[in-house]
């Protein structure tokens, strides 16, 4: 985040985390559409209605998404430093158009809906994580373990004094690091 801002870096991992997810209701949808119209052909038909709304608001929202996403590689800053608020929020009205609230026709109730009619939750592959670099915090305390580590091991084989220097010597290089971090 930038100031508080979603960046072009966290709208990257934005659509490659909702592109899976919608990929993978689609795809439990295609292997059960069959048997669910020959169950209960109403509420198939109304799901199928439904969900090809969300895919189009999902596609409007995604090519205001690609165009701020092709616009920031003209610019001279990192994507984790360019902001991308309006789109990354319009990403996320677009598959729950009321936050925190499920509501008929959002992403989370063809999700719930067709979860039911299979009888059974659809497999998901796991939490998207953010690209590595998008996260300065992250990067940085990965860092910070790192040299901690290295430190610990140090201070096992060389003795106190030289660890409480490579300590110092580690704090110093982890501010600069982190100065030339938010600089950019």
């Amino acid at each position: 985040m930038i100031a508080g801002l979603w960046s072009v870096a966290e709208l990257k991992d934005l659509l490659t985390a909702k592109d899976a997810d919608l990929r993978d209701v689609q795809v439990a949808y295609d292997g059960f559409a069959s048997t669910w119209y020959l169950k209960d052909p109403a509420a198939q038909s109304a799901w199928a209605a439904d969900w090809q709304r969300l895919i189009s608001a999902y596609g409007a929202a995604r090519s205001q998404a690609e165009t701020a996403i092709i616009s920031a590689d003209f610019e001279p800053l990192p994507d984790k430093d360019l902001p991308a608020q309006a789109q990354y929020q319009e990403i996320l009205d677009a598959l729950q158009p009321i936050a925190h609230q499920v509501t008929p026709g959002d992403f989370q109730d063809l999700y719930n809906r067709l979860s039911a009619a299979v009888g059974a939750p659809i497999p998901e592959p796991g939490i998207k994580q953010p690209s590595r670099g998008n996260d300065q915090d992250l990067t940085w305390y990965q860092s910070a373990d790192a040299a901690i580590r290295s430190v610990e091991s140090a201070s096992s084989i060389l003795g106190p004094i030289v660890a409480v220097t490579l300590v110092s010597l580690l704090a110093i290089g982890a501010t600069s690091y982190a100065f030339r971090a938010a600089k950019g």
